[in-house]
């Protein structure tokens, strides 16, 4: 791991990253095209074709902040090629890397005494389909890690298609020490051997429950349709929320009953979570109650802790995918030429992870605020999470 203030900066990771052009003619630096494209993303760009447009509306500013060696910003089809020939795998390894920098740092800062206590970090798996390039080309389908706490991106990966999804999500896995570590995943994910490789690299799993899992499903709904057995506990929580025009109430219940029936490895608890949503305009109820199960006992893990986790599986939903997509018009995109979608993604993270190791909640906001000044959209990418760069942050009235 790279020492914390000295090589926080974005551009210490895109420096990994190999240049895949041929030396002969070159005429700008990997890095200076690399730098470029991510402050293009913060500054609200959504295509390489824009990016060279701002570029070049911004070149006499970009020339004497960045002093490349060639003093003009480079002609379109310069970020084409770079997407194109990436070397992704370098390129997402590198973005994750930046990644688990950044969300480490944030947790330093933080000084998380809940994490410390509860003894795990909550990591979100899901897939995405970049549908702009998807309509114009191979489908792009991209599985993804996101920290709960931050919502920062630590790895990315392409799955073949959606049945494979768990396969990516295993390859993704696959060497890490997940040590401290809790992988939440939708009903998709729920297979036993996936389980199996969390409990091995040193993790724990959260699962939903559902019908693509039928024998588990009913096992786990049958248990808790019946009274408690003589000598079963059982735990329960109920959280009110009221907003957006609805008030809904979540009831979770887990047990232990099951451990040593169900042939999921490690189990630890099986949980129930009933869901009443009222729209208070009409007055209509809808209910859904659906099924989880973790490694995670009781003694590691209580059941507000437990709702806890469940809840935060939607962080990458809210805090990526949706960011993505709405914010930086990623399913906007068209652009669908062989790895450059799935490029664009990766940067993409990277940026998301700048901007939330720097304070920002609102990524709009964080948009606009790049968009009007080059010297902050340099800061961003080139400077480190010093005192000097933090400065440049805003603060507003509340």
């Amino acid at each position: 791991m790279m020492d914390h203030l000295d090589c926080t900066a974005l551009s210490a990771f895109l420096e990994t990253v190999p240049d895949p052009r041929n030396k002969h003619g070159q005429r700008y630096s990997w890095d200076y095209v690399l730098t470029l494209l991510c402050m293009g993303l913060a500054s609200g760009l959504k295509t390489p074709y824009s990016i060279y447009r701002w570029a070049k509306w911004n070149e006499e500013e970009l020339v004497r902040q960045l002093a490349p060696a060639r003093e003009s910003t480079p002609g379109k089809m310069v970020f084409y090629r770079a997407l194109n020939k990436m070397d992704i795998g370098a390129l997402e390894t590198s973005a994750a890397k930046y990644g688990e920098t950044m969300d480490e740092w944030l947790r330093e800062q933080a000084h998380e005494e809940s994490s410390k206590r509860q003894g795990w970090r909550a990591v979100s798996a899901d897939g995405k389909e970049l549908r702009g390039a998807s309509k114009h080309g191979p489908k792009v389908l991209l599985v993804s890690l996101v920290c709960h706490k931050s919502g920062i991106t630590v790895g990315q990966t392409r799955a073949k298609g959606k049945p494979y999804e768990p396969h990516a999500l295993a390859e993704l896995l696959r060497g890490q020490d997940l040590k401290g570590t809790v992988i939440t995943a939708d009903a998709l994910y729920t297979h036993e051997d996936l389980a199996q490789q969390i409990l091995d690299q040193g993790g724990d799993y959260f699962l939903v429950v559902k019908g693509n899992q039928p024998r588990l499903q009913e096992d786990i709904a049958f248990c808790f349709d019946q009274n408690p057995l003589p000598g079963e506990e059982r735990w329960e929580t109920v959280r009110h929320h009221k907003g957006h025009g609805r008030i809904e109430t979540r009831r979770v219940i887990s047990t232990e009953v099951l451990n040593d029936y169900l042939r999921m490895p490690g189990v630890g608890q099986v949980v129930q979570r009933e869901c009443s949503r009222t729209l208070m305009k009409t007055r209509e109820t809808q209910k859904a109650i659906t099924y989880a199960i973790t490694s995670l006992t009781h003694a590691r893990a209580s059941v507000e802790q437990l709702a806890d986790l469940w809840r935060g599986q939607w962080t990458i939903e809210n805090r990526s995918h949706y960011v993505r997509d709405e914010t930086m018009g990623e399913d906007r995109g068209q652009f669908a030429q062989g790895d450059a979608p799935q490029a664009m993604a990766a940067l993409r993270n990277a940026v998301l992870a700048a901007l939330r190791a720097r304070g920002w909640d609102s990524i709009a906001d964080a948009i606009r605020y790049h968009a009007a000044s080059i010297t902050h959209s340099v800061a961003l990418v080139t400077k480190s999470l010093s005192e000097r760069s933090l400065q440049l942050l805003p603060t507003f009235p509340r």
